[in-house]
């Protein structure tokens, strides 16, 4: 599947870049494309070859006609494709917020090949990548399978950007393998002819070709221009786009322009080999500055035309230092049309047809990609409320080559009940993730022959949940896997489950997401908690820490990641205001102390986790009682110190060595690690971190998932 935030109505280097995407993933098989606009011509969709193997989803397909989607509700129709699309490998994402969008969560977890270009501008000569792009960049970093980079330079850019391992594949403009090129040399007559094609905006050079004709014109130098192209613009402000867009109409009538609104690919190509001169020149301070390829370069070298382009250090590169058609100035470009004879190096034109045809790039590039799913694996169906534990696994499942449904249901009952039956019907083994609504139905209704595995969770067994146990026809499941010994034994005792369909395996981690990141000594002490709702995660326990650090007069700070309970709608109804009061009376608790106002630093919920555990030290578990507690598990793996309350089993689970007996014991615990020196620190860091990839590294607990329920 291929997802990004282009029109395909209208012709530029973005949609050429989608339409040869298209085309190379079609290449290979099935591809899904997800459009953001109803289509109103074939301008870019003419050009996919292959187009028998394409599914083109538009607005119109999901219920919202003549309406131009947004970033989110394209990522959202993705989601819901993933659902049915059982075989779906690989989504080619391009864009940032497109990007983050879809890997805000881990359902497309090593699955995604992002195409980044758009994460930096330009300041003069300076390439500056905004510090909010740095930290999406490092999420997009841990959950994509890889990084998709047109150039070299928007891969090294990236490289200085985050310090994620990340697999880099250098994916340059693909151009169609048309007729042999024009033949060169050639004899300019009169008029000259030069053509433009492509988005009309001031970085293009569309207002310097226009002065400079002009100017030529007055000279009595006979110039004629074919500019082909439906998308003027270039400014953030309407108003402004619109007043660009009139001064270009007018001009364009000034200077008696042949002005093609737009024409799909081939036919671009046919018209402008009727030029002398193609027009790819670009500012300098756009050329000196940018990271990226002109694609219209590139296909315009690749049909032997005199394309006019700026000689900027990828310009160079591309075309060769001494490319006869390069022009830093209007004098250059009166000199160059000046000639009698133009002459394309032959060259040039046969290293840029061999470097960017679209068959040998579709050939490398789907070689790369993971093996479609085998028919001889069981096809899983997985039912859930809640994927977001189960999603790592899912995607490992993916990359197996194992066809999967997702079957999404709401807490207590289906979101489609239809859908449900479909997808049950299809599945040879459903994989029920929490023991809820979910698993009674499909312990109900399951037909023989299937396999029904349910994964039981900690809430299954609270009494908000305990219905559902009740409820399950326990003679239809196949098995029961429990994330620990206790929530074992708890659920046998309650629903009467037989122990010879359980199993314990326990959660897993990802250390290679939640990378060890080195500390450096500070005067700081900075006490993390990630997620405090409910009340059972003991805020008031973080804020104890923090303010008999400060007692002490050591400079310290609480950080706290997640979602405020204020601003979550169901903690205001009734049965929730005597918790809501608890949170209220920890705020004035801070703010009421002198000492500790400005101390207690909130962070808002998002996938950038792994980030916010670099700049924490010690990492706190002050809940009564947790099941695993993943967020204790992830700041060890980033080289957090852990602070651990003994709720029950926590000193199984983790070690005795973490566990501290109260607030007093937790600041004791935190002056003496202070007094360690960084080497013993960072060696008492490393052995935690290791400890938890023994107990519940990802890759021993899949294996351990994929023998108990037949995928092995």
């Amino acid at each position: 599947m291929v997802v990004a935030n282009i029109d395909l109505n209208v012709v530029d280097g973005s949609s050429v870049w989608l339409s040869s995407m298209a085309s190379i993933l079609c290449s290979q098989g099935p591809a899904i494309l997800v459009s953001k606009t109803d289509l109103k011509s074939d301008l870019v969709t003419s050009n996919i070859r292959n187009a028998h193997n394409l599914l083109l989803i538009q607005p119109k397909d999901v219920g919202l006609e003549n309406q131009n989607l947004s970033v989110g509700q394209l990522i959202g129709v993705a989601r819901s494709i993933d659902g049915y699309a059982a075989q779906l490998t690989t989504v080619v994402c391009r864009g940032l917020e497109a990007a983050a969008m879809l890997l805000s969560d881990r359902q497309f977890m090593g699955r995604v090949d992002a195409y980044l270009t758009d994460f930096y501008y330009h300041e003069g000569d300076k390439i500056i990548v905004p510090s909010e792009n740095v930290t999406v960049i490092d999420t997009v970093s841990r959950q994509a399978r890889r990084m998709l980079v047109q150039t070299a330079e928007i891969g090294q850019k990236l490289k200085e950007t985050t310090s994620v391992g990340v697999e880099f594949y250098e994916l340059p403009p693909a151009v169609l393998d048309n007729a042999p090129p024009r033949a060169s040399p050639r004899q300019l007559g009169t008029p000259v002819r030069i053509g433009y094609s492509g988005k009309i905006a001031p970085q293009w050079g569309i207002i310097e070709l226009l002065d400079w004709v002009e100017a030529l014109r007055c000279e009595n130098i006979d110039v004629r221009l074919t500019v082909i192209g439906n998308k003027i613009s270039g400014f953030a402000d309407p108003r402004e786009n619109r007043r660009f867009r009139t001064e270009i109409l007018r001009r364009f009538q000034d200077l008696d322009v042949n002005y093609v609104p737009g024409v799909n690919r081939e036919t671009v190509n046919s018209i402008m080999l009727k030029q002398d001169f193609s027009w790819c020149w670009r500012p300098s301070y756009f050329e000196d500055a940018t990271l990226e390829i002109s694609t219209k370069l590139v296909e315009g070298l690749s049909s032997g035309l005199a394309c006019i382009a700026y000689p900027s250090r990828i310009n160079q590169r591309l075309c060769g230092k001494d490319y006869p058609f390069f022009v830093r100035s209007r004098a250059d470009f009166e000199k160059l049309i000046s000639q009698k004879t133009i002459c394309v190096p032959s060259e040039t034109v046969r290293e840029i047809r061999a470097r960017h045809d679209i068959n040998k790039i579709a050939s490398a590039f789907n070689s790369s990609l993971p093996a479609q799913a085998r028919a001889k694996l069981p096809v899983v169906t997985v039912s859930c409320h809640d994927f977001k534990f189960i999603d790592p696994y899912l995607a490992h499942l993916r990359a197996r080559g194992i066809q999967l449904f997702r079957d999404p249901w709401n807490w207590g009952r289906p979101k489609d009940l239809n859908a449900s039956k479909m997808l049950q019907s299809k599945a040879d083994i459903v994989f029920a993730e929490w023991g809820l609504a979910n698993a009674v139905w499909h312990s109900k209704t399951l037909p023989p022959g299937k396999r029904l595995i349910i994964r039981i969770h900690l809430q299954e067994i609270n009494a908000r949940a305990a219905h559902f146990g009740y409820e399950l026809n326990h003679d239809r499941v196949d098995l029961f896997i429990f994330v620990s010994e206790r929530v074992r034994e708890e659920a046998i005792k309650m629903f009467g489950w037989v122990r010879e369909k359980t199993v314990v395996i326990p959660n897993f981690v990802l250390g290679n997401e939640y990378k060890f990141i080195e500390r450096s000594p500070s005067e700081k002490v900075k006490l993390g908690m990630v997620g405090i709702i409910p009340q059972r995660k003991r805020f008031d326990r973080g804020i104890d820490i923090l303010e008999g650090l400060l007692n002490l007069g050591i400079d310290a700070e609480l950080h706290i990641k997640g979602p405020r309970p204020e601003d979550l709608e169901y903690m205001h109804a009734p049965g929730r205001r005597e918790e809501l009061s608890f949170y209220r009376k920890q705020y004035d608790r801070i703010e009421n102390n002198m000492v500790m106002r400005g101390r207690v630093v909130f962070h808002s919920w998002g996938n950038d986790v792994a980030g916010f555990y670099k700049d924490v030290d010690y990492i706190l578990s002050p809940s009564d009682f947790e099941s695993f507690h993943y967020a204790l598990a992830d700041g060890v793996l980033s080289g957090c110190y852990p602070l651990v309350w003994p709720w029950e089993e926590a000193s199984d689970i983790y070690t005795p060595d973490w566990i501290v007996s109260s607030g007093q014991d937790a600041i004791d615990a935190i002056v003496l690690h202070r007094k360690m020196d960084k080497k013993s620190q960072d060696d008492l860091r490393k052995k935690n971190r290791n400890l938890v990839i023994s107990k519940y590294g990802h890759e021993a607990v899949f294996r351990c998932i994929d023998e108990c329920i037949g995928l092995s």
